[in-house]
């Protein structure tokens, strides 16, 4: 199941997309780095360095998430892995 939350990197806070978490890395999709990539973390540094994303008290939209991400894809590149791992977020 995918998700979106806040992500703790050594330059700061990122709104991210991770994906399905395999039995080592979890991949995830964030707007740090131009253009977009889908990079991997370790399953067991995953609670450390990311927080529930929230809008107005409640979880942020998953949907809604995933197109704005998809939209700057579209401006500044993303890709390939990047926008399968989007896509398949949202079935």
């Amino acid at each position: 199941m995918a998700e979106i939350v806040r992500m703790h990197t050594s330059t700061g806070f990122f709104c991210a997309v991770l994906g399905k978490p395999g039995r080592i890395y979890t991949p995830y999709v964030t707007l740090q780095t131009f253009p977009i990539r889908k990079r991997k973390i370790r399953n067991t540094a995953l609670p450390k360095v990311t927080a529930p994303l929230m809008r107005k008290d409640k979880p942020y939209p998953l949907k809604r998430g995933v197109n704005q991400m998809l939209r700057v894809g579209r401006n500044v590149g993303i890709t390939k892995g990047a926008k399968t791992l989007l896509k398949g977020s949202l079935i």
